[in-house]
């Protein structure tokens, strides 16, 4: 399946054997052939890259800046964040084949503005839009797909809400001019990109 995955996906690499481990079922009994979608595989591969952005930040966060290791971790860091920006906007850019590829790309697209965010009140925005039109980033259903998609899109937004308390997002209150402020409207900023 990995090499499937390879040919079908722009972003495939090291992140391809995540998506199979996060999406195959953990035992052979219950496993059922699901089709999923390239919106489906490429949102696991971004979950996975989420992930590595996560912990490269932290591991940056708690280092100190005159470690020689610093300067090595803030590199990997960068990159790790731009991969995850690169595979949100796949995600989103993807043409949907089904309706349960629509939260997935909603959720992609909202998370690929929070790894962009510069101030505290642009991600206050961003969690204002998804927790007041929280069906856009949901899907229910108890075929083992819409579970997949359900558990994938819960990851997400423990991943949107990890990415806001990091340092370079939650530290950002003292020094933001705006944090007091009212968030800006999240469409605004969009329409901005």
């Amino acid at each position: 399946m990995t090499d499937m995955m390879s040919t079908m996906l722009p972003c495939a690499d090291e992140a391809a054997s995540d998506a199979v481990s996060y999406l195959a079922s953990p035992s052979p009994l219950t496993f059922s052939p699901v089709a999923f979608s390239p919106v489906t595989l490429q949102f696991a591969s971004l979950l996975g890259a989420l992930d590595t952005a996560i912990e490269a930040e932290r591991d940056i966060e708690c280092a100190e800046a005159f470690d020689p290791a610093y300067s090595d971790g803030c590199d990997a860091a960068e990159h790790a964040w731009a991969r995850a920006a690169d595979l949100c906007r796949s995600v989103f850019e993807l043409p949907a084949q089904s309706a349960s590829d629509a939260p997935l790309q909603n959720m992609a697209e909202l998370l690929h503005f929070v790894l962009g965010c510069e101030s505290h009140a642009e991600y206050c925005g961003a969690e204002d839009r998804l927790l007041s039109d929280a069906g856009s980033y949901n899907w229910f259903g108890h075929d083992p797909l819409s579970r997949r998609i359900s558990a994938m899109l819960a990851r997400a937004t423990e991943a949107f809400y990890e990415i806001g308390a990091l340092e370079m997002i939650a530290g950002l209150v003292g020094l933001d001019p705006s944090a007091g402020a009212d968030a800006p409207e999240l469409s605004a900023l969009l329409a901005a990109e």
